[in-house]
């Protein structure tokens, strides 16, 4: 009997980066490929996934350039497009070029490899090996790098916000609060779009970090632009990481970014029954977002225990440069020993560069892939200014998470109305455009002068 391979591959949607694929689509594919071998219209199957492209690998006695079987694959690909329009997922059908079937679906967008028959008599034994490669240009370890560069506007706050700025603390904000801070965000959103064309911001190496309660119309306009997006799963203004939603993996689905996040207060010196509370919750976490194939942003603080405070002599600063960098080395070490494993670790700064490295050494150990992005953490502009200069000259230090530095005297401006909403989103795109050259400019005197990162 002639036995044909046929591999046959298209991107029907997946998560933005082009980094991973939804577990349905697979799933989808499995079931419509078990009937058609139950049909015998297959001889068998198997459903695989290089980054976000579906690939479909086939055996069949039906030879190169069926009919039948390109029809089989392309009415897989409809479906998981159908599938992936449901999920609300990034790019959904853009490898599919035509309506509608006519034949054959080279020149259609999916990709085809198939080999030539090969005859096998039964009983003989014989067998013959093939492999297949199948790598996405977007994936982990695909032929492309792998992004190293991630340059995200934070604008996840809620209780902070509403405290400040409309006087709302203890309750739930009301209709008309809810819609005056989803305004406020809008703005920051706007004006971070507005830092591609007025500032020449790349997009493709930007983010937003941005809530659900507040934001979820603006995840959901980000994914249909193309932006990267990420969403806090953290419960706002809490000492100890806790989910927001009890029923969060739905919420993560409902959301679909492709990175998300946690802010966690861990000081391994500091109280060992609530961390080993938030380190069991994170794990829960990890393994979730492992099997989904989505990014982990992990916001790391490590707040001085009032020892350590006595021992810089009360002085924050001096702690800061003193004793932190150690003890986040130390969280992080602890964090990855319990088998949780951020894609990016999101951390306070730090002055010098060797304690920079550290930090890098930390995420990468073992051979782990991980990045580092420097966060704000509400600092004055030229206190992040200077981590990000000490950043930036750092190899696997992949970018910054500067928020309320960008936008908090934007917005402010525009609630009290001494600034106008497009003067508000101005500043934005200025102060976010200005960050973003500055690390341009960090990174290109790194590359002139390797030895020093």
């Amino acid at each position: 009997m002639g036995v044909t391979l046929s591999v046959i591959k298209a991107d029907v949607g997946g998560y933005v980066g082009h980094s991973a694929m939804h577990p349905n689509l697979p799933k989808k594919a499995r079931g419509m490929l078990g009937e058609a071998k139950n049909g015998k219209e297959i001889i068998d199957y198997h459903v695989t996934h290089g980054g976000d492209d579906l690939e479909l690998i086939m055996t069949h006695p039906m030879g190169t350039d069926s009919k039948e079987i390109h029809q089989l694959a392309w009415n897989v690909f409809k479906e998981c497009t159908a599938e992936a329009h449901s999920l609300k997922l990034y790019g959904a059908g853009q490898d599919l070029l035509a309506d509608s079937f006519s034949g054959n679906v080279k020149g259609m967008g999916p990709g085809v490899a198939e080999s030539l028959p090969a005859t096998y008599t039964t009983g003989t034994g014989a067998t013959e090996s093939l492999s297949v490669s199948l790598r996405s240009e977007n994936c982990r370890g695909g032929f492309g790098m792998e992004r190293d560069e991630l340059l995200i506007l934070p604008f996840d706050h809620r209780g902070s916000l509403l405290e400040k700025l409309l006087g709302v603390k203890g309750r739930q904000p009301n209709e008309a609060e809810t819609e005056a801070v989803k305004d406020l965000k809008r703005v920051v959103y706007d004006g971070f779009k507005l830092s591609f064309t007025a500032m020449g911001v790349p997009m493709r190496k930007t983010a937003i970090l941005v809530d659900e309660q507040f934001g979820a119309e603006i995840l959901e306009d980000a994914r249909k632009d193309g932006i990267t997006t990420a969403c806090p799963t953290e419960k706002s203004g809490q000492e100890e990481f806790d989910f927001e939603y009890a029923d969060w993996k739905e919420h993560i689905e409902k959301t679909n970014p492709a990175y998300a996040k946690v802010l966690v207060r861990l000081n391994p010196e500091g109280d060992v029954e609530s961390n080993s509370r938030q380190l069991a919750r994170l794990k829960e976490l990890n393994d979730y977002l492992k099997e989904t194939g989505r990014g982990f942003l992990f916001e790391l603080l490590v707040p001085a225990t009032k020892e350590q405070l006595e021992k810089a002599g009360g002085d924050k600063g001096k702690y800061d440069s003193e004793q932190r960098p150690a003890l986040m080395v130390k969280a992080m070490a602890e964090i990855q020993k319990r088998g949780i494993e951020p894609d990016v670790w999101k951390l306070e700064g730090v002055d010098l560069p060797e304690d920079a490295r550290a930090l890098v050494a930390q995420a990468k150990a073992g051979g782990r892939r991980a990045g580092i992005i420097t966060l704000g953490r509400g600092e004055s502009a030229e206190k992040v200014r200077e981590w990000l200069k000490v950043g930036a000259g750092i190899g696997g230090i992949i970018g910054f998470a500067v928020g309320r530095t960008v936008f908090w005297d934007a917005i402010k401006g525009y609630r009290e109305r001494t600034l106008s909403r497009q003067q508000a989103v101005e500043m934005v795109a200025r102060n976010y455009g200005s960050l973003v050259a500055l690390w341009e400019e960090g990174k290109k005197k790194r590359q002139q002068d390797p030895q020093a990162a």
